[in-house]
């Protein structure tokens, strides 16, 4: 009786038409939160202006782990005189 819905491939037809829209769904809230601030790498960092001199450029490379302290010590050093 109710043949009609295998005769026209809703069986198989309504899984994918599903996973699409949560495809669809993914990708619309991926390009809003991209638009609306960036990943979270970038809110978790520092930012450098250009109004920040040597010294406080040097200590937030120290403090993202780029340099260790040795090099930190040596290049402040360097700087300050």
């Amino acid at each position: 009786m109710h043949d009609h819905m295998w005769a026209s491939g809703g069986w198989f037809l309504g899984p994918i038409l599903m996973l699409l829209l949560l495809a669809a769904v993914v990708a619309i809230v991926l390009y809003f939160f991209n638009q609306a601030g960036g990943s979270l790498q970038n809110r978790q960092s520092p930012q450098v202006q250009p109004k920040d001199n040597p010294v406080d450029i040097l200590k937030i490379r120290y403090a993202k782990g780029e340099i260790d302290h040795e090099e930190f010590e040596t290049r402040r050093k360097a700087l300050e005189n």
